[in-house]
């Protein structure tokens, strides 16, 4: 039976007339596989005094000041945090701001399927937390949260899907927005046209990879590599696409995801064909970084950091080759993907790096540890230990 669900709120108290608290919460503490999993954050202005709280970006919650670490079983689900989980990159849609007078509460909420498939029953672990910036007058709210994934429990009904597809017509953008990325995150089966219906809309493509994906049927899966073959190669769209093609583990998409890395080495194919292809793929990306006639926008740099992708022992000599260049980008890039295939690394301080004593370091660990020397993925994400 799961732990009594557990939320624990800080407060922060400001001088005089103004004070205002907030706590993370969950709806339940159980969901069946085919749930939205809401998070949400109520804030009270519990001061004499009106105040203004900044806007949310519900797709990227560090842009709000929030951070979520999920554990499934007592092991992190995703040990490598997404790009927009750990930074803002300014690109979602932020919510209108809020104005909170005396005894005013307000609650947002944060999809958390978007970022992590929940379709795996067990038991997790959520670790939320909401920094504040000054302006918002709420600086700290901490909260560990208990759930259940019950293969057992009763699935979303086909009210509640139906009220999702409606608000997809919604005048209120946000609602439309909101609508779409859950849908696309829980991908219900039974509106797959709706979803495929997301590839062409201008306002809902950005979420057609990810419902393609959740859907992982062979005609979804198709059609996310089409978005790969057909989009252009810097769109969002057939780059989101091309990772979660590599996330698939189908090795069927190599040869696609490869053809792409060749055709547009500058932008961020390499890695995807380097995780799908691992070993089979690092004579074409040696290949691609020798040859690369895109240097200056990336292509040869790409290729070497992809190579830190590949979860293959054979690619540290290689590495060990480019980290020995003149040419600091390449070293730089080399001595990158020895540190995520190796979780070594030549400096604690990056600032006093010596490129001469990095390759000296580096060649002499691998001489006595090479043979034994445990290999990572690129997702296993762990602080490095520094070589002796």
């Amino acid at each position: 039976m799961i732990a009594r669900l557990l939320a624990v709120s800080l407060i922060w108290t400001l001088p005089a007339v103004s004070q205002v608290t907030g706590r993370f919460y969950l709806e339940k503490a159980q969901f069946s596989p085919t749930e939205p999993v809401f998070v949400y954050l109520s804030v009270t202005n519990t001061g004499s005094e009106p105040i203004d709280m900044s806007p949310f970006d519900a797709e990227q919650p560090m842009c709000s000041g929030v951070s979520f670490e999920l554990f499934k079983d007592g092991r992190q689900t995703n040990s490598c945090l997404l790009f927009s989980e750990k930074l803002c990159v300014m690109n979602g849609q932020f919510s209108k701001q809020v104005h909170l007078g005396p005894g005013q509460s307000h609650t947002d909420r944060y999809l958390l399927n978007y970022h992590h498939d929940l379709n795996v029953p067990g038991n997790y672990r959520l670790e939320a937390e909401r920094t504040g910036f000054p302006g918002n007058r709420l600086q700290s709210v901490k909260a560990t949260m208990l759930f259940r994934i019950d293969a057992g429990a009763a699935p979303i009904s086909s009210t509640e899907i139906l009220s999702w597809v409606n608000q997809l017509h919604s005048s209120d953008i946000y609602k439309r927005t909101e609508a779409a990325r859950t849908l696309a995150s829980i991908a219900p089966p039974s509106i797959e046209n709706s979803l495929f219906g997301f590839t062409d809309s201008s306002e809902f493509r950005r979420y057609s990879a990810l419902a393609l994906f959740r859907l992982h049927t062979p005609r979804s899966m198709e059609a996310l590599a089409g978005l790969v073959r057909k989009g252009p190669p810097g769109s969002s769209e057939a780059l989101e696409s091309a990772q979660y093609l590599a996330r698939s583990g189908d090795q069927q998409w190599y040869p696609l995801l490869l053809e792409a890395a060749q055709k547009s080495p500058q932008i961020g194919y390499p890695t995807y064909a380097a995780e799908l292809g691992g070993e089979s793929s690092i004579a074409a990306l040696v290949e691609m970084a020798n040859t690369s006639v895109e240097f200056d926008s990336g292509g040869r740099t790409n290729a070497i950091m992809a190579l830190g992708s590949t979860h293959s022992r054979i690619a540290v000599p290689v590495l060990l080759e480019f980290l020995r260049s003149g040419d600091e980008a390449t070293s730089d890039r080399a001595a990158y993907s020895l540190r995520v295939l190796t979780h070594r690394t030549a400096f604690a301080d990056p600032q006093a790096r010596d490129h001469n004593l990095e390759v000296i370091k580096w060649s002499e660990w691998w001489k006595r540890e090479g043979r034994t020397a445990r290999i990572y993925r690129d997702e296993e994400c762990v602080d490095p230990v520094p070589l002796p």
